[in-house]
């Protein structure tokens, strides 16, 4: 279960419209909406999409909100496939810390 809570979570947040609420959570209190990020490049596998996030990545682009708070980690989001930070900008977004819920 400890590895369950390394994984963050990105949750449309409904006290801020267009806003992005990071969470953890264990096996047992995951979302069923998921979707997930990963960089093109390496498989590097970023923040899970819960949610109306995981629903709206169907299309196969993640929302906008997502992306402004990928591109706020390091990601590179702009004209094609996701870029994580290792290969963007020599960072990683791991390096935030998300309060629990």
């Amino acid at each position: 279960m400890r590895a369950d809570m390394r994984v963050l979570w990105l949750h449309p947040d409904p006290a801020a419209p267009r806003g992005v609420r990071e969470a953890l959570h264990c096996q047992r209190c995951q979302p069923r909406q998921v979707a997930d990020t990963e960089c093109a490049r390496c498989a590097e596998g970023g923040p899970l999409l819960a949610d109306q996030f995981a629903t709206d990545t169907a299309t196969g682009r993640v929302p906008a909100a997502v992306a402004a708070w990928l591109a706020r980690q390091g990601w590179h989001t702009a004209d094609g496939p996701l870029i994580c930070p290792n290969h963007h900008q020599g960072q990683s977004y791991r390096d935030t810390k998300p309060y629990r819920t």
